[in-house]
C-alpha cells in the first residue's frame, strides 16, 4: 500500500524483466479501508491456474461469479 514509487524500488522492477505477462492497479480504495485484504489485483488459485483481476468499480455480481 502506498505510492508506486515507494512500493517498488529499481531492483524490484529489474526482477520483472524475465516475465511475459503482468497486471497492476494503482487506484485508491473507495470502499473498505486501505489494507492488504482490499488491495488489487486480486489473485485467486483455481483448478485452471491463477487468475488476477484489477477493476475500477464494484463487482455487483461477485457472489454469482464466485459460485461459478
Amino acid at each position: 500500500m502506498g505510492l508506486v514509487n515507494t512500493a517498488f524500488k529499481a531492483e524490484d522492477l529489474l526482477k520483472l524483466r524475465n516475465g511475459n505477462l503482468g497486471i497492476g492497479h494503482t487506484r485508491y480504495s473507495t470502499t473498505g479501508i486501505s489494507e492488504l485484504q482490499n488491495c488489487q489485483p486480486f489473485v485467486v488459485d483455481t483448478l485452471h491456474g491463477k487468475i488476477a483481476v484489477a477493476h475500477n468499480g464494484e463487482l455487483v455480481n461477485a457472489s454469482a461469479l464466485r459460485k461459478k
